[in-house]
């Protein structure tokens, strides 16, 4: 942890990077073969973990330029590049929602 700065939503990336469980084509492909696989940027069918780190139009500051990357460029790819290998954020639900479908 502290490779990242005690962030634990940048450990947490870093975390779903090293291992691939991560919300990408290559995950997808695995545990929901029923959802699409291919990269946003249009670029390749498969949205892999190298493609991201070295290729994706999307993600072009500190890229990766080795296939075996160190921690360090690994946790500075994901300072410069927030939104790799993160869920999309989601809006808090209502609180009138959220109480009633909790019973608070």
């Amino acid at each position: 942890m502290s490779q990242t700065g005690h962030s634990v939503t940048l450990c947490a990336r870093a975390s779903r990077t090293i291992l691939g469980h991560a919300p990408i084509g290559e995950y997808r492909a695995r545990f929901f073969p029923n959802e699409p696989t291919a990269c946003p940027c249009g670029e390749t069918d498969l949205g892999t973990k190298m493609h991201i780190l070295m290729e994706c139009p999307r993600y072009t500051k500190d890229r990766i330029t080795s296939q075996v990357p160190s921690l360090k460029g690994l946790i500075q790819f994901l300072t410069s590049n927030p939104t790799a290998f993160a869920f999309p954020t989601r809006e808090p639900p209502e609180r009138a929602v959220y109480e009633k479908t909790y019973h608070y």
